[in-house]
């Protein structure tokens, strides 16, 4: 993986963030987002194509008590990897151990985690942008 910029958001609309990418003449394919609704989901990127309008569509692929999104009561299931998702995400970003309680309890707050993988070109104005949109905690990884 490359460089990642992240910062932690107490907005819930990211989009003025975006804008601000797009106008420095950045993609925002590389811009990630990660927060307490991903306590529930499986560890994989949420998207428009995986959701659809009318919720997650089945693809008849998962495993009972495993794959399934809802809590499973006291027997485990996908509530109980909640926190293990989470981990899971914030490693994708490259977040070294030593810094992902730090996100944790960002989460728990009802922040957001926002990373963006950046190459050595962008990497500072990427974190202009973060800065200037402001987001706390901007660091690189």
């Amino acid at each position: 993986m490359g460089l990642v910029v992240t910062g932690i958001s107490s907005q819930a609309d990211l989009h003025p963030l975006e804008s601000a990418l797009t106008a420095a003449g950045l993609s925002l394919e590389p811009l990630s987002v990660v927060d307490s609704d991903d306590e529930s989901l499986p560890f994989t990127q949420r998207s428009s194509l995986a959701t659809g309008s009318v919720g997650p569509i089945e693809t008849g692929t998962g495993v009972p008590g495993l794959t399934d999104s809802r809590p499973v009561g006291l027997t485990g299931g996908a509530a109980a990897f909640g926190t293990d998702t989470l981990v899971a995400r914030l490693g994708e970003l490259e977040i070294p151990d030593d810094e992902l309680e730090n996100y944790l309890e960002a989460i728990a707050a009802g922040r957001r985690v926002v990373a963006y993988l950046a190459n050595a070109a962008t990497i500072e104005q990427v974190e202009g942008v973060f800065r200037a949109a402001g987001l706390a905690k901007v660091k690189r990884f």
